[in-house]
């Protein structure tokens, strides 16, 4: 089996397909460019209280990460920083600013697959299991740490989904 996503853009049989037609081209001669485009269609539904959020969760925090107290952005006001729900989407966390992280994309990503998490006191979380790996040193120099707060204290992160993701999400 090839490639697999949690939340595809297209259906697995798409991907499967796509992934076979990737190995026929590479057995070919390498071309720089393609003559003709190949295509599939998706449609993608964003609701609005989902721009809300990324937009509350960016501005109270200021463009920046939390964790490395990080953001970049392009000259035409493009930020990197991603707004990263506590309680995910697909176990129905909620779109409220207090189930949200100011996150850049390295750590959004490791929130997400449970390399890190945030205890009661606000300070970062680093399992054992995750710091044994040399790579992740970059994580463990971090535990220990605080997190950044927003700007408004009453919207800091609930105690009661940062206790959930360390529940559901942290390695354990």
């Amino acid at each position: 089996m090839g490639i697999l996503f949690d939340e595809k853009p297209v259906s697995q049989k798409d991907i499967n397909r796509l992934e076979q037609e990737e190995k026929e081209q590479e057995s070919q001669p390498f071309k720089l460019f393609e003559e003709e485009r190949r295509k599939i269609e998706t449609k993608s539904v964003r609701t609005a209280r989902s721009i809300v959020f990324r937009y509350t969760i960016r501005q109270i925090y200021n463009n920046k990460c939390i964790i490395c107290n990080t953001g970049m952005m392009t000259p035409t006001g493009i930020v990197e920083i991603e707004a990263s729900h506590i309680v995910p989407k697909k176990f129905h966390g909620s779109d409220d600013a207090r189930n949200g992280l100011s996150l850049c994309r390295r750590h959004h990503w490791a929130f997400d697959m449970g390399l890190f998490g945030v205890d009661d006191n606000y300070k970062v979380i680093v399992p054992q299991k995750v710091a044994n790996i040399p790579c992740n040193s970059i994580l463990t120099e971090l535990a220990g740490s605080n997190i950044i707060n927003p700007s408004e204290t009453n919207l800091k992160p609930d105690l009661a989904a940062l206790h959930w993701h360390r529940s559901h999400i942290l390695i354990a």
